[in-house]
Parts: C-alpha cells; sequence; structure tokens
C-alpha cells in the first residue's frame, strides 16, 4: 500500500496541498483544535455509556479485517495491535446512534445478535476502527479533535473528517456520488 492518502477530491489522484487547504479554509469553523489528543477510549465514553463485549465471541475472519483496517490506517505507526470490543448501551445518550443504524442498515456486528446492537471496535492509538454509524465516527472525530501539527500538514485523519463534514452537510439527493468517496477514503486507510 503507497503512503499516498486518496480522498474526497478525486478518488483516483491524490490529494493536492492546495485542495486540502481549500477543504481547511472552507470547514474551519467546524474543527475542533487540541493541544493534545484523548486517549479514544476516553472519547468513546463521554459520547456513550459501554459494556465489554469479549472479543473470543467475534469470528477469527472479523478480527482479521479490523486488524487489516487498523494497518491501513495513517494513524498505525507498526506498534501491536490491541482492540478491544464494546456494546453500546441503548439509552438517552446512544438513541441517535442507533436511531442512524436502524435506518441506514445493520453494522458488521449484528449478525451476533438477535437485537438491534451498537458495537464499536477501537484500537488503543488508531481509535475507532468500526461503529456502524457515520454520525458516532463523526462525533468521535470532532470531540477527539485535529491538533495543530494535523492541521499544517493536511493530515489524513484531518482530510477524513473534512470528507466527513462534506457528507453530513451534502443535501441527501447527492449524497450517493458522496457517500462512493467516503467508501473509497475508507478503502484506502
Amino acid at each position: 500500500m503507497g503512503t499516498e492518502f486518496r480522498g474526497i477530491i478525486d478518488p483516483g489522484e491524490p490529494v493536492a496541498e492546495k485542495d486540502s487547504k481549500a477543504l481547511v479554509t472552507k470547514y474551519l469553523d467546524r474543527l475542533n483544535i487540541v493541544e493534545v489528543k484523548e486517549v479514544p477510549i476516553e472519547v468513546v465514553r463521554k459520547l456513550v455509556d459501554l459494556e465489554e463485549y469479549p472479543l473470543e465471541n467475534i469470528v477469527k475472519a472479523h478480527l482479521e479485517i479490523l486488524e487489516y483496517n487498523i494497518k491501513c490506517s495513517p494513524a498505525y505507526s507498526g506498534e501491536a495491535i490491541e482492540i478491544q470490543l464494546y456494546k453500546v448501551v441503548k439509552n438517552e445518550k446512544s438513541q441517535l446512534y442507533y436511531d442512524e443504524i436502524r435506518v441506514s442498515g445493520e453494522g458488521m456486528f449484528q449478525p451476533y445478535f438477535d437485537d438491534l446492537t451498537m458495537v464499536i471496535a477501537v484500537e488503543k492509538t488508531v481509535g475507532v476502527i468500526e461503529s456502524g454509524s457515520q454520525l458516532f465516527s463523526y462525533d468521535f472525530s470532532f470531540l477527539r479533535g485535529m491538533t495543530t501539527k494535523e492541521l499544517v500538514e493536511a493530515s489524513p485523519e484531518l482530510t477524513n473528517f473534512l470528507a466527513m463534514i462534506e457528507i453530513f452537510e451534502t443535501p441527501f439527493k447527492d449524497r450517493k456520488e458522496i457517500d462512493r468517496l467516503f467508501n473509497e477514503i475508507r478503502k484506502v486507510e
């Protein structure tokens, strides 16, 4: 896999520095700039209530997919992978995310449950790998924030977050193309 990030500007070409700067300028008011990013699981706990879910309950193929996604993430730097799964408690805090999953389709882990259940996969350094909810991913990314360094360097994490903003700000009728591009981003990561 190459080190170039391919994203929302043209899915077949690397995101040019000038295009990243234009996106930052367009959405600067929607960025949460932080000095130091919080530990991923602490950010997740601010958004929803959790119950641990054993990795042993997941088939090997699902774990391999999660590990592959981690290794393809721009935030992965080669350290040992530590995945933890959590069931999201269905309550007032999580209702919006459950509603989105119910409307948009079931997540990767739904086959393990009889009722609609949101499961979040978290890796200690990379962050949320899978949630089944684009809205949760957006909220997580916003709350965790972007460092000044990521902003200046137009990091892949920043470009990914800008893509999510574009998705949520695009009228639904225009979203099919944006969704296709967002899925291309996820493949590259």
